[in-house]
């Protein structure tokens, strides 16, 4: 496998996971230096258009885990078999399912 993979575990409590460039944001040590460089959705959109920041939307509070991969035209990212594995049988092909009947429909 010729992946650059990472795994990140990250809990939140504002429903967005997030990947970034840790140099852009060495100064961000506490939240009072989060609240300044990031609260506002207009801050987040300035990091997003300068490429250090790219929002992972869950939209629910919780604790994530997110596998990054990277490839290319030539050497494209691939999945583990177990990820392979979860689209083959949830794949519609290998799915059954009846047609649904009003209960007042007899057979």
């Amino acid at each position: 496998m010729n992946d650059i993979f990472c795994a990140v575990y990250s809990p939140t409590d504002s429903g967005m996971v997030a990947v970034w460039q840790p140099e852009q944001f060495h100064g961000i040590v506490d939240y009072d230096t989060w609240e300044r460089e990031l609260l506002e959705d207009a801050d987040i959109s300035r990091h997003i258009q300068n490429g250090a920041f790219v929002p992972l939307n869950v939209h629910a509070d919780g604790a994530y885990e997110c596998a990054i991969r990277a490839g290319s035209a030539e050497t494209p990212a691939t999945l583990f078999w177990t990820e392979r594995a979860v689209i083959f049988w949830f794949h519609p092909s290998h799915t059954y399912s009846q047609p649904r009947r009003s209960r007042h429909q007899w057979p």
